[in-house]
């Protein structure tokens, strides 16, 4: 079940009332119909073993948006799904590959708002730190299964200047 709040009237937020992986297909419905309200051209998606990516692929294969999954470690991904990936043009790293600076008491604080807040955040900035994206596009990150924002991006040195534009949809 999820419930929208009205900003404004081209904004909605979705609240879901239970966090976790069944949320997953309406997040990305929700990430879908954004990107192409917003024109934004690339969504970045944290995945571990490669679920979130492999539904992600799916939901926007049809579209000009280029995808950039970040895992944790290269030996809990799918090695298939990484190829099939960088075949079709997108991208694939891993956070335990990339160095970026995310001060703890930052984490601390987006937590506040839910584990995938600040999973979203950390993305936008390691996909940027790659050269993935640009600091210039707003692009939208999901976190987790339920939760996806839009983000003006920036590599870590350059955190202070990293713009959350939008929340697309979290957890209560």
């Amino acid at each position: 079940m999820f419930f929208h709040f009205f900003l404004h009237e081209a904004l909605a937020v979705t609240y879901f009332e239970v966090a976790g992986k069944e949320n997953i297909d309406k997040t990305l419905e929700l990430v879908k119909r954004m990107a192409e309200e917003h024109g934004i051209k690339n969504v970045i998606v944290a995945s571990i073993t490669g679920f979130t990516a492999t539904k992600a692929f799916e939901v926007l294969k049809d579209m000009d948006v280029t995808l950039t999954v970040v895992g944790t470690e290269r030996n809990r991904f799918s090695s298939d799904l990484q190829r099939k990936l960088e075949e079709k043009g997108h991208h694939v790293c891993f956070s335990r590959e990339v160095s970026y600076l995310y001060p703890d008491l930052v984490k601390l604080a987006f937590r506040r708002f839910s584990e995938g807040v600040k999973v979203a955040v950390e993305i936008a900035m390691i996909a940027a730190q790659k050269g993935f994206v640009s600091a210039e596009e707003d692009v939208i990150c999901v976190g987790k299964w339920d939760t996806a924002l839009i983000i003006k991006p920036v590599t870590s040195d350059n955190f202070s200047e990293l713009k959350v534009r939008e929340l697309i949809c979290m957890p209560r």
